[in-house]
This record gives C-alpha cells, sequence and structure tokens, in this order.
C-alpha cells in the first residue's frame, strides 16, 4: 500500500515527487517537500514504509525488489494519469533515493534526480553497517551508467555517520564518468539534520549529469 500526499496547482504539468526513508529518518522526505515551491509537489510512501502492511520478505532482502520498484512505478502512472502530469522530478533521501534511482532508469518520463544522504550502493552501506546482503534487492550502483544521460544531483553530509560519502562515491564512480557526475557533501549536514533549512538553495544548485 502506498500512500501519497499532494499539493497539485498545476494540472499537466511536472510534479516534484519526494520518496523518504524509514524510522527516524521518515520525516526528512516530507519536510523537505514542504520547503519546495514547485507548483505540484508529492510525498509518496514507499511499499513496506513504516507500519504499511506487507510480507515480512519486503522489509529485509528484498526491499528494493523490482516488485517493489514496480509498485512505485505503478503509483507514478496513477498519479500521472489522474493529473495528466508530462513529467516527474524524483527527490529520495536515504532509503528513498535507493527507490528513486532505481524507477528513474526504469521511466522516460523522469526529467531529474536529485537524492539527500541516499543509499546509492547498497552493497557498500551493507558492508559499513555489517548488515547481510540484500538479496533479491536491486542496487542503484548497477543502473548509475544507464542514468548519466538525466540531469542529476547527490548531496551528502559530511557529519553523516550513516551514510557516508563513501556510498555516494561509489555510485559516481561506477557511472564510468566521475568528471561529468559529482557527490556534492555539505558541511553543515549529517543524516537526518542539516538538510531542511537550506533545502531551497540546494534546489537551485544546477543539475550536473547529461552526459
Amino acid at each position: 500500500m502506498l500512500v501519497a500526499h499532494e499539493k497539485i496547482r498545476s494540472p499537466g504539468q511536472v510534479a516534484a515527487v519526494y520518496i523518504g526513508g524509514d524510522g527516524p529518518d521518515a520525516g526528512v522526505a516530507p519536510a523537505l517537500a514542504a520547503r519546495d515551491k514547485s507548483a505540484n509537489v508529492i510525498f509518496l510512501t514507499r511499499p513496506c514504509q513504516n507500519d504499511a502492511p506487507c510480507a515480512a520478505e519486503f522489509r529485509g532482502s528484498k526491499r528494493f525488489s523490482p516488485e517493489v520498484i514496480a509498485a512505485v512505478g505503478t503509483a507514478l502512472d496513477t498519479l500521472k494519469k489522474q493529473h495528466n502530469f508530462y513529467g516527474f522530478n524524483l527527490v529520495g533521501f536515504s532509503a528513498g533515493a535507493t527507490v528513486a534511482a532505481l524507477v528513474a532508469a526504469q521511466r522516460s518520463d523522469v526529467l531529474s534526480l536529485r537524492t539527500v544522504a541516499g543509499n546509492l550502493d547498497t552493497a557498500v552501506y551493507g558492508r559499513l553497517h555489517h548488515l547481510p546482503a540484500l538479496d533479491g534487492s536491486l542496487n542503484p550502483v548497477d543502473v548509475a551508467a544507464k542514468l548519466l544521460p538525466l540531469g542529476q544531483k547527490h548531496f551528502v553530509g559530511a557529519r553523516d555517520k550513516t551514510v557516508t560519502p563513501d556510498v555516494g562515491n561509489s555510485f559516481i564512480e561506477a557511472s564510468g564518468r566521475p568528471d561529468c557526475l559529482g557527490l556534492t557533501v555539505i558541511d553543515t549536514a549529517g543524516h537526518t539534520d542539516g538538510w531542511v533549512d537550506i533545502w531551497p538553495d540546494l534546489l537551485e544548485q544546477p543539475l550536473q549529469g547529461g552526459c
């Protein structure tokens, strides 16, 4: 089950869609969305996020499985049809960034991708935190090169001990074009702190990629 919280002022245009994290991370993406001045802004919950009912494996080894990514894609299709959107600007926070990157790689109507404290390499993240491998899940690092034509921006906090710059840099290296795509490190930010107040300014930073 997915839930969309919507601010729609210009049907038929583009929507900014925010996808968030879990547990202590859950409040960050909605707070970022609230600072976004775009005409159409949507916060979309992930499958199995927080207390949403689902099978246990989709909270564990299959949390980024093809089925999960397909479910988010179906939600975007529903929103697109309902409001006649012609495209989406995706913003993912933490685990939501994992989903946003994987969804973006499968769609032609994603116009940009931004991630904040994003888990963009689940293998590196798992080793960092001594977690079991996510068998049955997809990993954004495997689609990094495919995403190169897309305008994107990836932010990580210098004080983030949950998603360290190593996680994002692995994604940048996997793209094969670190000269074209980079990781922007924000000195004042941790994992959940330091993002909301500066988010309008970060949204103004030029996108990379497109190569």
